[in-house]
């Protein structure tokens, strides 16, 4: 509302309705003490600056450090504060990647360890053509990219690998053919940790064979902070958090949990039974796939899914 985005536009990307957006509001208004909503606005404009929403909106506290906005290309991070899906914030950064040579993009976000991998507990999506995308999930993903050993084995470097299709198993040569039909000429990694999660980049690139190692070493410092970048971008603007679909009751709940109340002065405080509350709890660990409240409540925060309020 702040950024000057319509009551109607809220509810689309947040994916509630009018009646429980409305809700939302008449409790703001409260808070505000405002009678409508365009005053609402007006107090939100006085209490948040343009430069400081800039800044919130896009380039969280813990990254501006290390993400160095000196470097990026100003077009990339203004496309990333407007971007709420994944595809359009990967969209953003192969567009700005693209004078390196970028044609595709895979991001995956583990939130809470690598180990979480194992249990299908990341969030990932390939930019690219349907053929591509399948092709990659058929040679098991990026933990089978020779790529992936690279990075593990050198967790500070930008590994990258051609795809010459020479000495690779038949599964990940597959992969590379179709990359190749599509003018991929080698393939880059790039990991950071989030918290205690990782995140992981792979892009296929179109690079001239002769200086393709040159032309990597010296663009590798950019592309590595442009990720980080798309990454605090995804957290911030909660594009992650709606992967989950948790409902804003669900969310309200977990954070309640985080903050360390009992289930009685959960249901207490929300104004519901002790067995709607644990319907809402079983809801948000299924949506979550944590075993335990203090397992979605934690998976929620490093998503950044959880409102106190």
């Amino acid at each position: 509302l702040r950024s000057g985005v319509s009551p109607q536009e809220v509810a689309e990307v947040l994916d509630v309705s009018a009646s429980t957006l409305e809700s939302h509001f008449s409790a703001l208004r409260r808070v505000f003490n405002c009678r409508t909503t365009d005053r609402l606005r007006l107090a939100l404009g006085d209490l948040i600056s343009d430069e400081e929403m800039a800044a919130f909106h896009c380039w969280p506290t813990g990254t501006n450090a290390s993400v160095g906005l000196a470097v990026l290309d100003t077009s990339l991070a203004e496309r990333l504060r407007t971007c709420v899906s994944l595809e359009q914030a990967l969209g953003a950064l192969k567009d700005s990647l693209a004078p390196l040579g970028a044609i595709h993009i895979y991001y995956c976000f583990i939130p809470h360890s690598v180990q979480g991998v194992l249990r299908g507990d990341l969030i990932d999506t390939f930019l690219a053509p349907e053929e591509v995308e399948e092709a990659f999930h058929r040679s098991g993903g990026l933990i089978e990219q020779p790529i992936a050993q690279r990075l593990f084995d050198a967790p500070t470097d930008i590994p990258l690998v051609s795809l010459d299709l020479e000495g690779s198993q038949q599964h990940v040569k597959e992969f590379y053919d179709v990359c190749r039909k599509h003018d991929a000429t080698h393939m880059m990694g790039l990991g950071f940790p989030s918290g205690p999660g990782f995140v992981g980049f792979a892009l296929t690139l179109s690079l001239p064979t002769k200086n393709a190692v040159k032309k990597a070493n010296d663009q590798g410092e950019l592309i590595r902070k442009s990720a980080l970048a798309t990454h605090a971008a995804l957290l911030t603007n909660g594009v992650l958090a709606a992967k989950y679909r948790l409902s804003v009751r669900e969310r309200d709940v977990l954070s309640k949990i985080a903050l360390g109340r009992r289930n009685a002065e959960v249901a207490s405080e929300l104004g519901v039974s002790e067995r709607g509350l644990t319907k809402l709890l079983a809801s948000a660990r299924g949506k979550m796939n944590a075993r335990t409240n203090t397992e979605a409540a934690v998976k929620a925060a490093l998503v950044n899914a959880l409102v106190f309020l």
